[in-house]
């Protein structure tokens, strides 16, 4: 089942991220070909930092997603 992971790219003088979807099955073989790259828990819109609420965001995102 994929999810949604974040690949890092860096570059000479910068970095770049991407949001892709992918097996976490090869995460470990990823890793040992030294990849940057995990999986993306929680999606928070700016808004909700800025009320104070990312928490709260959150935490109902890990019951949603049954991370908890």
């Amino acid at each position: 089942m994929k999810r949604k992971m974040l690949l890092t790219v860096k570059g000479k003088e910068r970095e770049w991220c991407f949001e892709v979807d992918a097996d976490p099955q090869y995460l470990q073989e990823w890793w040992d070909d030294n990849l940057d790259i995990g999986i993306i828990e929680n999606i928070i819109p700016g808004w909700v930092v800025d009320i104070g609420l990312m928490r709260v965001w959150c935490f109902v995102q890990d019951l949603i997603n049954f991370n908890l």
